[in-house]
């Protein structure tokens, strides 16, 4: 969290590109990343991945709810989505974890085995996928797809959450409050 939302998504749009061109174009899951990204430098990536490498080679059960990747999945998902995915080399398994796309698939992987939302809005959405809807994390969120949504070379689409009304009404580019 180094530096603003806007710029942070702005620096991002190479990765949105080759996300979409790729067919990876839910809007609600690459917003999700980018924001999972914005929490989380890229060292601390890192030093999540050894410590979780040094969790399994001590045997601690607990290895598998650590959270890993720039999606910030649990290593159980990125295990049971993944075959093989736990007896990779640290360097393989350091390729996957910080591949925007690998990331994107175990992404819409974990929400394809999840019961989905009653509601099919963001923050149903956020809550199924981070344990409950923050208003930060909310905020934060919302101001990322509002970014991307405007971004014209880029066709986005919206499978996993529609906004709502009031969801709607924070997206707006104008209407954010930083």
């Amino acid at each position: 969290m180094y530096q603003s939302v806007d710029q942070h998504t702005r620096d991002a749009h190479p990765i949105i590109q080759r996300l979409v061109r790729s067919g990876r174009s839910d809007a609600s899951v690459i917003s999700l990343i980018l924001t999972e990204m914005y929490f989380r430098p890229p060292a601390m990536r890192l030093l999540e991945l050894i410590l979780w490498k040094m969790m399994a080679l001590f045997g601690f059960r607990r290895r598998h709810s650590v959270t890993i990747g720039l999606a910030q999945l649990q290593a159980r998902h990125w295990i049971h989505l993944i075959p093989r995915f736990d007896s990779l080399t640290l360097f393989s398994q350091y390729d996957a974890l910080f591949s925007p796309n690998l990331n994107y698939d175990v992404c819409c992987g974990y929400f394809a085995s999840i019961k989905p939302p009653a509601r099919p809005d963001v923050s149903s959405f956020i809550a199924a996928y981070v344990g409950e809807t923050r208003g930060y994390y909310l905020s934060i969120y919302l101001r990322v797809l509002a970014i991307i949504s405007t971004i014209s070379d880029v066709r986005l689409t919206c499978r996993f959450a529609s906004p709502t009304v009031a969801e709607r009404h924070m997206l707006t580019i104008d209407g954010w409050r930083s």
